[in-house]
């Protein structure tokens, strides 16, 4: 280092490298610290993640621990999850429910959660195997019409994963909701 080698241009702040800087760390700290650091973020904050039990607190960043760059983010990825649709993105519709039968396949995948008392990961995996099994269909052409009852769009991260965020009965209002609108 030497004074000759100052150049006169001032320094520029690099928001992208910083929001890079960030999500790795997000993604590199210990979970136990990540949820410390969350919950201290929402002494601050209006969110309703904060609301939250330590438990959905944590899946929730399991979920979108790859994605998020920083709290704010979490909270807008996430947004579907505290906001029940209100419409429904009719490309989504078209694509995923219209066509071939996934009205029938929503309302069928609707029982199979229907008849469980909670919804967990793994409980919403096998009611998913399960009409797998049963109808011979790929596991998208079940899961999507489900993501866009559940979300208005055909956009989340695992459908499993999130009707298990969301609980059993927010997951049947959001599919009967939607099931309404079927013309």
């Amino acid at each position: 280092f030497t004074v000759e080698r100052v150049q006169k241009t001032p320094a520029r702040f690099d928001y992208d490298k910083i929001l890079w800087f960030n999500a790795e760390y997000v993604k590199s700290l210990p979970e136990d610290q990540l949820l410390l650091r969350l919950r201290q973020w929402l002494e601050v904050v209006d969110s309703p993640m904060r609301g939250l039990s330590e438990a959905r607190q944590r899946h929730l960043l399991r979920m979108y621990r790859p994605r998020a760059k920083t709290f704010v983010d979490l909270e807008r990825l996430a947004g579907f999850l505290f906001r029940a649709p209100t419409a429904w993105d009719g490309k989504q519709v078209e694509k995923h429910v219209a066509a071939d039968g996934g009205w029938d396949r929503l309302v069928a995948l609707r029982a199979a959660l229907a008849a469980q008392s909670e919804l967990t990961t793994a409980s919403v995996q096998d009611a998913l195997q399960g009409l797998v099994a049963s109808t011979g269909l790929p596991i998208g052409k079940i899961a999507q019409p489900a993501r866009v009852a559940g979300t208005g769009d055909g956009v989340s991260p695992e459908g499993a994963d999130s009707r298990a965020v969301l609980g059993r009965d927010e997951v049947l209002a959001r599919f009967d909701a939607f099931l309404a609108t079927r013309a």
